[in-house]
């Protein structure tokens, strides 16, 4: 008797939690379209009931800089993205510039993933130069711990057919809250950020607790009648 109970209360755990979601924060229209020439140094945005932060950076942490935008389009592939203007044309986040990207604090969430755009170096001025991958950093949380995810290797030519040089980083049981974008360092090497993937994690509802805890409660009662 008390197996099936167990059984039975295992069963509505499943049926009532609230299943895990997930979903994509992209920097491809209004308003971050309109930062062609450059944005704020900061902007506070939301998408549904998620809030976040952006903030452009110089690498030394100081706020002289601005978020800027970049589409392109190369041999009919389209290429958009966010990325840093510190006075110079590009908008993307180069050597010596830090895009910073946080969540709001006190939400349940975290950060799944996230994808780059322009991760190549094209010589369009060069059509005798092979076109190749570039480096990026990034760090979650702290800022002090820094991955590589592509070391920039001019022997690794890029790929037929053309891309947009996109590229998703995989943050999936880090349980991250903010992420901090940097260059490789070398010259001439820099990227965009396309979109940031949130997810939240699965969490039984308030009445699947009670119902779980009653359930517990009674098979207790049954055993101790049970020995009596």
């Amino acid at each position: 008797m008390i197996r099936k109970v167990l059984i039975i209360s295992a069963l509505a755990v499943g049926l009532l939690a609230v299943p895990a979601w997930a979903t994509n924060i992209e920097f491809t229209g209004a308003p971050y379209s309109n930062w062609k020439t450059h944005g704020p140094h900061q902007y506070s945005g939301t998408k549904g009931s998620i809030g976040f932060t952006l903030g452009a950076f110089k690498k030394n942490g100081q706020k002289n800089a601005w978020l800027g935008f970049k589409k392109r389009t190369v041999n009919g592939v389209t290429a958009v993205g966010i990325g840093v203007h510190r006075g110079r044309a590009g908008n993307e986040i180069g050597p010596g510039e830090q895009l910073s990207f946080a969540l709001d604090n006190g939400q349940s969430v975290y950060l799944s993933s996230f994808t780059v755009n322009f991760l190549y170096l094209e010589y369009t001025n060069k059509p005798h130069k092979k076109p190749f991958f570039e480096g990026l950093k990034y760090s979650v949380d702290d800022g002090l711990t820094w991955q590589t995810v592509f070391q920039n290797d001019p022997t690794q030519t890029f790929p037929k057919p053309f891309t947009s040089g996109a590229m998703t980083v995989d943050l999936s049981g880090t349980k991250a809250t903010s992420l901090l974008l940097r260059s490789s360092g070398i010259k001439d090497h820099d990227f965009t950020l396309n979109s940031v993937r949130v997810a939240g994690a699965e969490t039984p509802e308030p009445t699947t607790l009670l119902l779980f805890g009653s359930v517990l409660a009674g098979g207790a009662f049954l055993r101790r009648r049970r020995h009596a």
